[in-house]
Formats: structure tokens, sequence, C-alpha cells
């Protein structure tokens, strides 16, 4: 078989990935049970309406579990910019879920990014709505990733270097939290690098033994992973935004927020 050729695509995911290099990630995993998030999407099809997807749901869960504990720990929703030798943690003031989705394009697998801004004040059908919508041939998503993978490599860098310069454009095109999923590809736990504030990533929904009243059950639940930078943050604010996001997961009407 002959070998494949190393393009545009694979050149952008070295570029994107090369801001890592001093990273310094921790990962957290909590197991979330699921059986509340399908009676929510049950009470959706009961109403003859399109059923929430789980990615929405997490995203959801994420954003509102954010906004509920930026203001004790703002660095929950910030990055670091950098300009040659200096440094500083932007704390953003808006929150955007940057949402890594697995699509074809002529052919091959590729991946494109597409940002919803603000998804603690969507409802969840907006959420899902959006999220389905950047695989889609013509979305701006992958508009985007399309102009990104076909540029030479040297403009590659010099996009890349423009974003990580602006925190606004950071905000649009890259998300202040990512989030992305093998799940659907039977991974029960994933772990991905961080390149914003947090990276969330979620496993396959399958049964499994759980305690309840010290009895074992049998229930559907997911392993939810978050990997976040030790420079910006400790331990503490992105366990307390885990434990929250378990929670509001776990409660019968997502946290009270359900439209």
């Amino acid at each position: 078989m002959k070998p494949k050729k190393f393009n545009g695509f694979h050149s952008a995911i070295e570029v994107w990935h090369s801001e890592l290099k001093d990273v310094w990630s921790v990962y957290l995993v909590n197991e979330i049970e699921t059986d509340q998030l399908e009676l929510l999407r049950k009470r959706y099809k009961d109403r003859g309406l399109k059923p929430p997807s789980y990615t929405a749901l997490v995203i959801k869960a994420i954003a509102l579990a954010i906004d509920a504990e930026r203001e004790q720990f703002p660095e929950l929703n910030g990055f670091i910019w950098r300009f040659l030798f200096f440094r500083k943690i932007h704390i953003y003031q808006k929150i955007s879920c940057g949402c890594v989705v697995a699509v074809d394009m002529d052919g091959e697998d590729r991946v494109a990014v597409g940002v919803v801004q603000e998804p603690q004040k969507k409802s969840l059908s907006e959420v899902t709505e959006a999220v389905q919508g950047f695989s889609q041939p013509g979305s701006t998503a992958m508009k985007n990733v399309s102009l990104f993978y076909g540029v030479p490599k040297i403009l590659q860098r010099f996009f890349n270097w423009i974003g990580a310069l602006s925190p606004s454009i950071r905000y649009e095109n890259r998300g202040t939290f990512n989030i992305t999923s093998v799940g659907k590809f039977g991974v029960d736990i994933q772990t991905v690098p961080q390149s914003a504030s947090l990276q969330f990533g979620f496993g396959l929904i399958r049964d499994r033994v759980v305690a309840r009243d010290g009895k074992p059950v049998v229930v559907p639940t997911f392993n939810l992973t978050v990997a976040f930078d030790r420079r910006i943050m400790n331990g503490k604010p992105a366990s307390l935004v885990m434990d929250r996001i378990r929670k509001i997961l776990q409660s019968p009407d997502l946290g009270g927020t359900e439209k």
C-alpha cells in the first residue's frame, strides 16, 4: 500500500499542537449517570420535539458550571496570552465552546471546529442545532477549516499566531473551552491536551454498576474528562467545576434551565 501524503490537514494539526509544548496538562475524570438525561430527552419526545443530543447536554452543563464558578475562579474562563517573552492570563467576559467534530472532506477523515457562543444562555434545541450544523457542507466551520487546510504551513502558523494574540478571534473561532468525543466509536475514556483553559472529552454511554443507597445498581453512565493547564489554575477550581457539571447532568431538569 502506498504511503499517504503529508498534506495541509496534517500540517494544520502539527501547527495547532505546537502551542502545547509548554503546557502542563492535568487530567480529571468523573463518571456521569445518565438516567435523568434520558428522562429529559423523553420529555422532548413526548411533546413531539427533537430530543437534545448528548453533546449539547454536556456543552450546556459545562457552560452553566463555568458560569457559576467563575466569579470565584475567573481563570476557569481564560487562557495564557503570549507575545515573545511576555505572558498574562487573559480572562474572557463571555463563554464560548469550541466543539471538535469528525467530518468527511473529499473522502478523507478530517476534523472541523465549530463554536457555540454563550451556550449557557441558549436552549438545548439551539445548542443541538448548532453542533449538528458544524459538519454540514457549506457551514462556517467547514469553510474555515477548508481554508486553513489549504494554505501553506507558513500561513497556517501566521494565522494561528494572530489568533493567539487576539482574544476576540480566539473566542469566536476556538472557544473559551473545548469539547470533543469519540464515545460513539466505542471509547470509554478520552484525554486530550488542552489549548484552551479547559478541554473536555466524554466517552461511550454504557450500562455500568454504581452504588445507590448502599446497593449495586446497573445504570447507563459515561466518563467525562477534563484537561487543564496547571500554569493557569490549581486543581481546586477544575475539580469544583467537574463536580458541579456532574450534579447538573444528574439533576432532573439540567439545573433548572431547560427551555
